[in-house]
């Protein structure tokens, strides 16, 4: 989905955007797909299926995902959201040693 398409589309409501922040497991630094995430895997299954296919599993795949979507579409100052962004960019890299210039690439490609 390009950035033309997504702006077309009914924002998702603030609310629910930061219960699925917030559902992430803090002291890790993941989401699991449970009601809240699964929404996400869902809407955008173009973007989810792009990692699967990169054979990242799927609590890596959903975290990569939330915290794309985070930084990139959601949130246009993620600065409140600084530890959470700072525990995910933890865990990506050391769970997959990948950076978050890594998972963007991933994200864009065609």
């Amino acid at each position: 989905m390009d950035k033309r398409e997504y702006d077309k589309q009914k924002p998702i409501d603030k609310i629910f955007v930061m219960e699925i922040i917030y559902s992430q497991n803090i002291h890790e630094g993941y989401w699991e797909i449970n009601s809240k995430t699964g929404f996400v895997k869902e809407k955008y299954s173009k973007k989810f299926n792009k990692l699967k296919e990169k054979n990242y599993d799927d609590i890596t795949a959903i975290t990569f995902l939330i915290i794309y979507l985070i930084l990139v579409k959601w949130i246009e100052n993620a600065q409140p959201l600084k530890l959470i962004v700072k525990n995910t960019r933890l865990y990506l890299k050391n769970k997959n040693k990948i950076s978050f210039k890594k998972l963007n690439q991933i994200l864009n490609s065609d």
